[in-house]
Formats: C-alpha cells, structure tokens, sequence
C-alpha cells in the first residue's frame, strides 16, 4: 500500500541531503557555479533544444558523480578513519570519476559553445 506520509519523508531527507552538500561541500558548490554559467551562457548564445538537454545531461552527470563521490567518501571515513592505503585509492578513484566527468563535460561544452562565441568576432 502506497504510504503518502513516508513519501514525503523520503522528500525531506533528500533535501536535507542536498542541504548538506551545498553548506558542507565547497566542490559541490563550484559544481553549481558552473552549472549557473552554463546555463546563461546557453541562453545568451540561443543554444538550440538538444543541445540544451546535452548539457543538462552533462550538468547531472557531473553533479551525481559529486554525490557518489561524497557519499563514499563519508563512509570510507566512518569504516576506516585513519590513514590506510587501500581507502586512499577507493578515494583517489571515486575523485577521479568526479574530474573525468567535469572533463568531459568541458570537452563537450567547448564543442557546443565555442563555434557560437567565434560566430561574434
């Protein structure tokens, strides 16, 4: 039976969740920056319909990617809070999918914005 009380409760966590990343996680926040700037580039350029939704792909991906890597980092802290070589690389790799995200969605970006800023000049 569909319980509409802990649907909403599932709501209030995520949020908080996300709370939580926007004051305790300053990559997340450059993340949202980024995404800002995107976006208005987007619309000061008339990037068209599909390229729009590329780049919102792109802006998800890159931010769910933060998301995961948070979220494992955080229990990697939690299961083993010293030092230990083994974490190190489970959060070396987990930062790694973040920044390989971000890069591609640079790459991407660049394809799709860069012939419309050299259509001005």
């Amino acid at each position: 039976m569909f319980d509409l009380h802990r649907f909403k409760k599932s709501f209030v966590y995520a949020y908080r969740g996300l709370t939580y990343l926007l004051v305790h996680e300053q990559n997340f926040r450059l993340h949202i920056i980024f995404a800002i700037l995107a976006l208005s580039l987007s619309l000061i350029l008339s990037v068209n319909y599909y390229e729009t939704l590329i780049i919102l792909l792109l802006i998800f991906n890159v931010m769910m990617a933060e998301i995961v890597n948070t979220v494992i980092e955080n229990i990697l802290d939690i299961i083993h809070p010293d030092h230990h070589d083994q974490i190190r690389i489970i959060k070396d790799a987990t930062a790694g999918i973040v920044l390989f995200a971000a890069l591609i969605a640079l790459v991407i970006g660049s394809i799709i914005f860069i012939p419309k800023i050299l259509h001005f000049f």
